[in-house]
């Protein structure tokens, strides 16, 4: 949430992640030339990283929001709206992270709606397996040619299985991957992307890849992301980071930041 502050101040940008004891902290930043002041609530308590998530991904918002404004100052306006789908058949490249909440966010669905999502996730999996292409996946630390593979996988179709209607079903949850990926150019281009016919929003960081590498300081997993089709089953095998206090998470986030860190 942004509140205005007093006259020539810089907007104030709360970000919270829920848990207490919590501390509060003000820190400046620029994003795209806009001065912002974020305040951030942690709790103070050791905490999952995936605890933190609504942190990164308010930040998310924060810089493409400025991305989407920057994009518009060229007459480029985004053509992404509920309704078009066909980003939401590519392969989400997710932190191990994001893959517990994931999970987390499957099993507090109603039991009826929760086995709805689990089928779609079952046979998402198996459309991989027909097409020689799990085994490869599976295994964050094999060595694959991520564009062929992006091409296989959406060659196949396999819907996102939170995609109904066309529409992200999670919008408010979905990964900072997706929070990232918007476009400027006729939305029926997306049905056959390539970088000839896409014209993607530049951002100016990527969240997403700042979230993969704290993962990758955590945990011994090589390539640190796997796709959003795999999160339940490989939850099920592989536990999150050690819990840290949240002060220590946002330190780390910030300071992975500082490298500046651009979308692939």
């Amino acid at each position: 949430m942004t509140e205005p502050s007093g006259h020539g101040q810089s907007p104030i940008v709360e970000l919270k992640a829920d848990g207490a004891p919590s501390a509060t902290a003000r820190i400046p930043v620029a994003i795209e030339g806009k001065q912002l002041q974020l305040s951030i609530t942690v709790p103070t308590e050791p905490v999952k990283l995936s605890c933190i998530l609504p942190i990164l991904q308010g930040f998310a918002n924060q810089i493409v929001a400025a991305a989407v404004t920057k994009a518009a100052q060229a007459n480029e306006q985004v053509s992404c709206k509920a309704g078009c789908g066909a980003c939401c058949r590519q392969i989400v490249p997710i932190s191990p992270s994001e893959a517990h909440a994931v999970h987390q966010l499957v099993e507090s669905l109603p039991e009826q709606r929760r086995e709805t999502i689990r089928q779609r996730f079952r046979q998402a999996v198996q459309r991989l397996d027909e097409a020689n292409l799990l085994e490869s996946l599976r295994d964050a630390k094999s060595e694959i040619d991520e564009a062929q593979v992006a091409s296989d996988y959406f060659q196949l179709g396999i819907a996102c299985p939170f995609l109904e209607d066309e529409s992200c079903s999670i919008h408010q949850d979905r990964p900072l991957a997706c929070r990232e990926y918007l476009v400027t150019s006729p939305a029926v281009e997306c049905s056959r992307p390539s970088s000839s016919n896409v014209r993607c929003v530049p951002i100016s960081v990527s969240t997403s890849w700042v979230l993969r590498a704290m993962d990758w300081d955590a945990l011994p997993l090589g390539a640190g992301w796997l796709p959003l089709v795999l999160s339940l089953e490989w939850t099920e095998d592989t536990p999150e980071p050690t819990p840290r206090p949240g002060p220590q998470w946002i330190q780390h986030f910030l300071a992975r930041l500082a490298r500046r860190p651009k979308p692939r």
